[in-house]
This record gives structure tokens, C-alpha cells and sequence, in this order.
């Protein structure tokens, strides 16, 4: 296995062969990812090594980040995969939307999707906007799926409301190091509640900087979370198609 994270094992058995990652900002220079080139190819180069097979680069498409449009994303994006061409991992991308203000306009121009279906979309980590719900009723309307990323990294929401998102046609995306506590106990604890329940359709790394190689040498599932997990992994297979 040792797709996405060599270290993640369960006892003895190494995990997901093949793994697609569905959450990355391994593209250089447009967000709060990765900043050179050089990082960026060591890193894909560090994945290559631990067998995963299938990336997604998701940069953030915001109000915020004015230069960040689909078409301008596609043209940094085939620049990249051409100099990363002696490494042997295959890359798509998608983008990770900001349901903010400028929304709307980007899904007029097409949204980043996985396949043509499925499109990555995230909160402020400060509240939610007042028309999330409109937001996402109208994404379904245009033929998209709305993937919420780490749904357990907002605070904001206790998980009967988090279930909500559910019952409007979100699906959930885990972060696979919250499950170490990467970004304090609060998410822990809820990417852990969400898990055992099923909640979670896909896990990505979110990865945004070689610092990141720490968390995959250290990462391990927990025995009642192996299962779980598994299932996630290939449900990541079905956005590569």
C-alpha cells in the first residue's frame, strides 16, 4: 500500500495501494500552499516514494485571491505537471472554493470539479456565510455535488449541525491528520465522532508544505478506525474517472 501515508498501518498490514489524494496544495505560487517550485516537486517526488499513484491539486479559489480563475489555475497547473515529468504520479486539477461573496460569479465561469460532478468547497473558519444553504441548493441546481472539505475543522458547528450539510447534499471530505489531533482537540475529537459513524465520503491530506512529511512518518490509525478509513480510500477512486 502505502498509498498517500507509508507510515498509516494497521499492526503490521500497510494500507491503500494506489491512493488517489483529493486535497492538495502542491500547485506553487497561488495560495497559502506550496510557494516554490523546487518544494513542490520534492514534495510530489516524497509522495512518489510512498507509493501514491493519483493526485488532485485543489488551490483555493476566494475573494481573497483575485488572480486565482479557472482558466488562469489551468495554465500554471500544465506548466507544473510539464516540469514534474520525470515523477511518476498522476495529477489532475480541481480547486477548493470559498462559498464567499465572489462564489457565484466563479460557478458562471465553470467550477474545478473532480469529474465533472463533484467540487471541493469550504467555510470561513469563522462562521458560515448566511446563504450557505442557498449556496449549495444552487450548486445542485447547476449539476454540481458540493464536497465539504474537513467539515470536523469548523468549531462553529456541533455535529447535529454539521449533520445538516448532509441533508442538503453535501458530502464530507476528511482530513486524514486531523485523526492525529494536527489541528487541536476539538477537531480531533470530531473527525473521531464523524469517522465511527460514517459521515465521511473521501480523505485527502490537505497538504500545504514539506512540513507536512513529519505528520505522514508519524501517522497511524487507531484498530476501529482502520475499516472506516478503507472505505474512504476507495471511495476516492470513484472521483478518478
Amino acid at each position: 500500500m502505502c498509498a498517500l501515508f507509508s507510515s498509516l498501518f494497521f499492526g503490521k498490514k500497510e494500507l491503500w495501494p494506489g491512493m488517489t489524494d483529493v486535497h492538495t496544495h502542491l500547485l506553487p505560487g497561488v495560495d497559502d500552499g506550496f510557494s516554490s517550485l523546487d518544494d513542490s516537486r520534492e514534495m510530489l517526488a516524497f509522495l512518489e516514494e510512498r507509493g501514491v499513484e493519483r493526485i488532485f491539486l485543489t488551490p483555493h479559489i476566494m475573494a481573497d485571491l483575485t488572480k486565482n480563475r479557472a482558466v488562469s489555475l489551468k495554465e500554471r497547473f500544465g506548466a507544473f505537471r510539464e516540469s514534474c515529468a520525470q515523477i511518476h504520479v498522476d495529477m489532475r486539477l480541481a480547486a477548493e472554493y470559498m462559498l464567499d461573496e465572489c462564489f457565484y460569479e466563479r460557478m458562471e465561469e465553470g467550477l474545478l470539479s473532480y469529474d465533472g460532478q463533484h467540487v471541493l468547497v469550504e467555510v470561513s473558519c469563522l462562521q458560515a456565510p448566511g446563504d450557505l444553504f442557498e449556496k449549495l441548493y444552487d450548486m445542485q441546481l447547476n449539476g454540481y455535488i458540493p464536497v465539504m472539505a474537513h467539515p470536523e475543522r469548523y468549531g462553529f458547528w456541533n455535529i447535529n449541525e454539521l449533520l445538516k450539510l448532509k441533508e442538503h447534499g453535501c458530502k464530507f471530505q476528511l482530513n486524514i491528520f486531523s485523526l492525529m489531533g494536527f489541528y487541536g482537540p476539538l477537531s480531533h475529537k470530531t473527525a473521531v465522532s464523524l469517522l465511527k459513524n460514517s459521515h465521511y465520503d473521501f480523505v485527502g491530506s490537505d497538504i500545504h508544505s514539506l512540513n507536512y512529511r513529519r505528520s505522514y512518518n508519524s501517522l497511524q490509525l487507531k484498530k476501529d478506525q482502520y475499516g472506516e478509513v478503507e472505505k474512504l480510500v476507495h471511495g476516492n477512486d470513484g472521483l478518478w474517472r
